[in-house]
């Protein structure tokens, strides 16, 4: 009798004690999570999904950018060309202010662009040196924590907006780095022009990337990689041509608004043709052989 009087007041105090923290808050005031049991679907707009858009100089990422619907740019490379919805970011300080009037939602913006992300990184560098009256974490002999103060002061408004119910972007320009193979062959690999901890962070987080290049006169934005570009993504269902194979790159046109045409007819599986290049012309268009160089990155 005892037993079946504890076991009930067991099962009164769990039951209870369930129904609170379903119901209630946690106990760090916010409200709880529940768990999901409905299937994540993925978003049929393209402006809805985390990209890296990387590329030449002057090739057109900003304006490509500009022409995603109800788009909102962080323009730590303050430009007054291009007509679009920005604020130019001339201090850290001035982004951490603008990112909850962003995040609160008062406005018709569907998705935020960081143009660019080392310039980016730079400034949330520079600012963390000037609240610790230090001239360069790579000064203080602390054993890698002034660097991590760095990485969190830049990473945690970041993910603020790559976590948020926005769309999020970065544009980057291109840089050459040599990479060595296992066999102590060199070749020259395109990436995005980031630092180590500003590419840990975007490049570690955001499966998206889009690489955009001239191939002579002609304008083309790589969505798959090879050895020789860094470029990918994770759209499942979408960048297929009408026979179903994987697109490789876009052409993109003369101007913006046929760049952007292509790019949304692509996503949606309206492309015709892959225009996946042969090996050979990868190598031969910019100047990837392998070869002996002095600047290594271990593969």
């Amino acid at each position: 009798m005892a037993t079946a009087e504890k076991v009930n007041k067991y099962k009164k105090n769990k039951n209870a004690g369930t129904s609170d923290k379903s119901a209630g808050t946690s106990g760090h005031g916010r409200e709880r999570i529940r768990l999901s049991t409905e299937k994540f679907k993925p978003s049929n707009e393209l402006h809805r999904y985390p990209i890296i858009l990387y590329g030449e100089k002057k090739i057109g990422k900003t304006t490509l950018l500009s022409q995603f619907p109800h788009a909102y740019s962080f323009m730590f490379e303050p430009n007054d060309s291009y007509e679009l919805y920005k604020n130019d970011i001339l201090d850290w300080q001035d982004f951490i202010d603008l990112i909850p009037q962003f995040l609160q939602g008062e406005h018709e913006f569907e998705s935020c662009w960081i143009d660019n992300g080392r310039n980016c990184y730079e400034m949330a560098l520079d600012y963390v040196c000037r609240k610790m009256s230090i001239e360069h974490p790579s000064q203080q002999n602390d054993f890698g924590q002034t660097w991590a103060k760095v990485f969190k002061a830049f990473a945690l408004p970041i993910r603020q907006l790559m976590q948020s119910k926005y769309g999020f972007g970065v544009t980057c320009h291109q840089v050459e780095k040599d990479i060595e193979t296992r066999t102590g062959r060199t070749f020259v690999q395109m990436s995005p022009d980031l630092s180590t901890a500003a590419s840990r962070l975007f490049c570690g987080e955001i499966y998206n990337i889009f690489y955009y290049h001239f191939e002579g006169t002609e304008r083309y934005l790589q969505i798959q990689g090879d050895d020789y570009i860094v470029a990918g993504h994770r759209m499942k269902k979408h960048f297929l041509t009408t026979k179903g194979e994987h697109v490789h790159r876009i052409p993109m046109g003369n101007s913006e608004e046929e760049a952007y045409e292509n790019l949304i007819c692509a996503f949606d599986n309206k492309q015709e043709n892959t225009y996946a290049r042969a090996q050979e012309t990868k190598e031969e268009s910019a100047g990837k052989k392998f070869k002996k160089s002095k600047t290594k990155v271990k593969a």
